[in-house]
Parts: C-alpha cells; structure tokens; sequence
C-alpha cells in the first residue's frame, strides 16, 4: 500500500518512504558527520555581510539562520523526491539533517542566552512600546514550543523508538509540519519586529526558504491525490 503524501512529505524521517532509493550514503555515521560540515559551511555563510555586529548576535543569528535552511531542505526532499527519482537518494538523510537542525537550534538559544535564559520571556527594556514588549516575549515563547517539538522528534529519531511506539511514532514524526509553522512565525516576528541591522544574507532566503517548501508541499500533495484518485477509478467495477 502506498504511504500517503502527509506522512511522506511532512514527517521529520519516514521509515518506509515508498521509493526506490539510488545511490547515497548508506553509513550513519558518515551522514552524521558530513551534516555537520554542512552545518558548519551554513553558519560560516550566515556570517558574511554582518561585520560590525557583537559576536553574540551574529553567532546567534547565523546559527539560527543555518537551523532554518536544514528544515527546509528536511520537507522539500519528499515532494521534490515524487518528481526526480534522483532525489530519492536522500531520503535516507532527513534522519541526520533533522538531528542537525535541532543541535544548531539548541546552540543558537545558549548562544543568545548566555545562561540568563529568562530574557527570552519578559521582553526587552528598550522596547518601550507595551505591544511590542509583548510580542517579543510570544516570539520567543513560540521559539521554545519549537525548540521542544524539535527535541522530541531528535530524540525519537531512531529505529528503537519507531519499535517502540508503533503507530504512535509515525504521527509524532509529523509534527515536523507543526514545528516548520512554529519555526516561520518565530523568525518572521524576530525579523520584521525588532532586528533593525545585520539582516546579512538571511532576509531573502527566509521568504525563498519558506515559499519553496510550502509550494512544493501543496503540489506534492496535489499530486498525490491525483495518483491516488486515479487509482481508485482504475479499481471501480465498470457498470
């Protein structure tokens, strides 16, 4: 039977995908390592066109940026794989990415804490505005609802927590989709409402980032109901 698109497509890393993989790299811990360089080659990217900035927000920002583009690639892979047989081949990686986004995710809020984690939530004093004082603190409130819904699917990223929860893995798995609202929410307030320097390189690819994968999601999935509506007329008895 096949798997339907929302599993396919939204879950973090599906078990069975439904294609016929082709050449990747089969070897974990060669997945592992090599998102972290590509990590590492995100955050250094993220970096440029921000001199001037102190160190603890351009770290942050570039962390945080480099987290998003991992979630990204993490939810086109699926519908993009539907099109190019090709890309089937990295459906395997979407475990190792979606570890990677929520390692970059974990530094880029100790990076900006600096232990005092309470400045997320009671606002900034420079913001003398009551709504905007607020509405910093509902953006961090929902970047730690992502934040959790990141480590949970991190944690439950492996073969003894899909045994162990059975169908109840699957449906924790697409919480991803959940997590790429929580994420654009988060980032959209932070960008438009209270960064006024240092956007670098990141304000582009956030609305390239975000109308990528929302586009192709709607027509992965379009597409799949069409498959699917196909096949059923195919299988109805003629009268």
């Amino acid at each position: 039977m096949e798997q339907p698109f929302w599993i396919l497509a939204i879950g973090f890393w599906p078990s069975d995908s439904g294609f016929k993989a082709g050449t990747t790299v089969k070897n974990p811990f060669l997945r592992t390592l090599l998102t972290f360089v590509l990590s590492a080659a995100l955050v250094w990217f993220f970096t440029l066109g921000r001199q001037g900035l102190h160190p603890i927000h351009l770290w942050n920002r570039a962390l945080a940026d480099a987290a998003y583009v991992l979630l990204c690639l993490i939810l086109v892979i699926g519908p993009l794989a539907q099109f190019a047989p090709s890309v089937s081949a990295l459906l395997p990686w979407r475990r190792e990415l979606g570890v990677g986004f929520t390692a970059l995710a974990i530094a880029h809020v100790l990076v900006y804490a600096q232990g005092d984690f309470g400045r997320f939530f009671v606002g900034q004093e420079q913001h003398q505005s009551f709504l905007l004082h607020n509405a910093f603190a509902a953006a961090n409130w929902i970047g730690l609802l992502a934040l959790i819904y990141a480590i949970v699917l991190a944690l439950t990223s492996n073969d003894a927590s899909q045994r162990l929860l059975g169908r109840g893995w699957k449906f924790l798995q697409q919480q991803s989709y959940t997590l790429f609202i929580l994420t654009l929410l988060h980032a959209g307030l932070l960008l438009y409402l209270f960064i006024r320097e240092g956007f670098g390189l990141f304000r582009p690819l956030f609305w390239l980032g975000g109308l990528a994968t929302v586009s192709l999601q709607l027509v992965g999935y379009t597409h799949t109901v069409y498959r699917q509506a196909q096949r059923r007329s195919r299988h109805q008895p003629r009268t």
